[in-house]
């Protein structure tokens, strides 16, 4: 049994050795390659990729800065298919020991199947903040998944198949490269989350996808919301249904997608703005997308 880990690096010296001594810790029963490409660091990345050589099965590809979304796109059109399974990785978590072997038996003898799991929030020094990301299991429907993305990409880990059709997603419409993941996983395949954490998530401000800065974040939204046309669920949908509607045999699931890819024609907004099989576990992400939806900017 063959696993991929697929790791996007921008400057990480500083956690990059406590996350590749986590990957080499992992009790599994199988090869793990580590196929990184780093996203233009300036840092000592690189050296420190190169020092673990000797210890972990790695592959590097050197490529300009391209943020997070666009470096794991790389990564997923340079994911070999040889390989049985695939993780993507964030470069400042620190992963316990059984999480791969956790994640693949979870999904062994599943077709086209994503797993995600819960994590520990730590802070910088690897001291639990004392609570979990998920209190509870999240909404893993179609339409939850749409309303809000309820993974963490570096939790995420699934088989060849789903990975195959991920390659033919373009991630444009995308906000991230997991939520192309999971919401193909929603539309064709399966979902499956483990409420057990699996990894120490970190919660510090040199995080790339992280922003703690009340007034920044109420800026991002707003710019994301109004000045990033591109990204929609709307546009996110389409692509799916461009490239897959003929894989999609539940009459529900393409309904679901037809109605959100159509969402701004006539009273169709109000229709899914008011949609209860939409709610997910978080009052803010429920009326975000309600707001959303109204507006016509989702």
């Amino acid at each position: 049994m063959k696993v991929e880990v697929l790791l996007s690096t921008y400057n990480g010296e500083r956690y990059l050795n406590e996350l590749l001594e986590s990957i080499s810790d992992q009790k599994f029963n199988g090869d793990i390659e580590l196929l990184i490409r780093d996203d233009g660091s300036s840092d000592k990345t690189f050296q420190i990729v190169d020092s673990w050589k000797n210890k972990l099965n790695i592959k590097f590809i050197k490529g300009k800065n391209l943020g997070p979304r666009d470096s794991f796109g790389e990564l997923i059109k340079h994911a070999n298919l040889d390989f049985d399974y695939f993780a993507f990785c964030d470069q400042d978590d620190v992963w316990f020991d059984n999480k791969l072997d956790f994640a693949i038996k979870k999904i062994r003898g599943m077709n086209r199947t994503l797993y995600f799991s819960n994590v520990q929030l730590v802070d910088s020094d690897l001291n639990p903040l004392g609570s979990n990301r998920d209190r509870i299991r999240p909404v893993l429907s179609l339409e939850g998944v749409i309303t809000a993305n309820p993974a963490l990409g570096c939790t995420m880990v699934m088989d060849r198949e789903l990975m195959r059709e991920l390659k033919q997603v373009k991630l444009t419409p995308f906000f991230m490269h997991d939520v192309a993941a999971i919401m193909l996983a929603a539309s064709t395949g399966h979902i499956k989350y483990e409420l057990q954490p699996s990894m120490m998530y970190r919660q510090h401000i040199e995080s790339v996808t992280q922003g703690h800065d009340f007034w920044k974040n109420i800026k991002n939204k707003v710019d994301f919301w109004f000045f990033q046309p591109n990204i929609s669920i709307s546009k996110e949908v389409d692509e799916i249904l461009t490239n897959f509607e003929e894989n999609i045999n539940d009459d529900h699931t393409k309904d679901v997608l037809i109605q959100v890819k159509n969402y701004r024609q006539g009273i169709n907004r109000f229709k899914l703005a008011v949609n209860k099989k939409s709610r997910v576990n978080s009052t803010a992400s429920n009326r975000s997308f309600i707001l959303r939806v109204i507006l016509g900017v989702a």
